[in-house]
């Protein structure tokens, strides 16, 4: 009787046993085939799209400890977004990836800006942070000071954005603004992809709601005043640093730059001196001028052709008065219609002047 009974358990065992391998291999081939199919996914991918390069060397990171983006492969989606603070074009996108960060952060979504500045003075890290706190930017920003990340994405453009999916690839990217509709409609693809992915329950992803302002019609250049790029200049050589004296045209063609007084002429912007004015007909609805000065001083913006009345942008008073100091974009004026109108500033001495950009 014994003896059965240790028969009978060592057959019990044996079948627990089994049941246990069938089991454990079972899994294994499920396993199995779920890498081969997500590696069968890779290849294709490969086939078409670019893996995300890693973040080269060493950088200051705002909103965030410093990582690398290949930790966040196979966790989340990324957006990447190439931008520099004092651009225009940059500033109407960020509403855009506020909401976005705001709606699928929770999701999945990691939004990484990485700012690679145009000017020497958007290289400080208090002035890039000032920005990031002025624009409500809550998403990790790195600084790219030397463009190496820039460089490492073939990067060309300011604004950019670079999605990349689950498994690492570059599977969209955009350049400039808009597109926005387009662009959210992949980022919700990508989240899904990775739901099912990670075994995530199916997402229920909210409705599209614009949120980015759109530039008006522009009829305008960006527009440099440092000799390496003041290719409008009009009433003075072209590519030349150093200090010079300009008169000014009574009669300024469309899309050309005129100087007036004193100027001094650096390869990046052109310091004013004594008497300094600026003169510039454009079309366009906004105009912004990025400048700067080491103490706060007042610049008088008009409009020529506007019998002493126009629409003042956000930073100059009713009477003209703008008042320039810290180095970043300044709005002019903004007017209804993209109308053709000459703009005159009265620039104080020792104010730096880099560029008019226009929207």
């Amino acid at each position: 009787m014994k003896k059965r009974r240790i028969m009978q358990a060592f057959v019990f065992l044996l079948i627990i046993t089994g049941i246990i391998l069938l089991s454990k291999n079972s899994e294994n081939n499920s396993s199995q085939s779920l890498v081969k199919n997500n590696s069968t996914q890779a290849l294709e991918k490969a086939k078409q799209y670019p893996l995300v390069p890693e973040i080269p060397g060493e950088h200051n990171f705002i909103n965030s400890l410093p990582f690398k983006l290949q930790d966040i492969v196979g966790k989340k989606i990324i957006l990447v977004d190439f931008w520099t603070y004092s651009c225009i074009n940059c500033q109407r996108t960020i509403p855009q990836l506020n909401e976005w960060y705001k709606k699928y952060s929770d999701q999945g979504l990691l939004i990484l800006g990485v700012h690679t500045p145009e000017f020497e003075f958007e290289k400080d890290y208090d002035n890039v942070k000032r920005a990031v706190d002025k624009f409500g930017i809550k998403y990790p920003v790195v600084q790219d000071n030397n463009q190496e990340i820039w460089n490492s994405f073939s990067n060309r453009y300011w604004p950019r954005k670079y999605l990349v999916d689950i498994d690492g690839f570059i599977v969209y990217d955009h350049i400039g603004e808009g597109g926005y509709e387009e662009t959210e409609k992949v980022i919700q693809l990508l989240l899904k992809e990775r739901a099912e992915r990670m075994g995530i329950a199916q997402l229920k992803m909210p409705e599209y709601a614009l949120k980015a302002s759109l530039p008006g019609e522009v009829g305008s250049p960006e527009v440099y005043f440092g000799s390496s790029r003041n290719s409008y200049l009009q009433n003075g050589p072209r590519g030349k640093s150093g200090l010079a004296t300009f008169s000014a045209t009574n009669k300024p063609k469309l899309n050309s730059l005129y100087l007036n007084g004193t100027w001094n002429i650096t390869p990046e912007y052109a310091q004013a001196g004594e008497k300094s004015q600026i003169l510039f007909t454009y079309a366009a609805n906004d105009v912004y001028m990025v400048a700067s000065s080491s103490i706060p001083q007042n610049a008088n913006v008009r409009l020529l052709d506007s019998s002493g009345t126009f629409i003042t942008g956000t930073d100059v008073l009713d009477d003209g008065t703008l008042n320039i100091s810290e180095p970043r974009l300044y709005h002019l004026i903004h007017q209804d219609n993209a109308d053709v109108h000459t703009l005159q500033i009265n620039v104080p001495s020792g104010t730096n002047v880099f560029t008019f950009t226009f929207g």
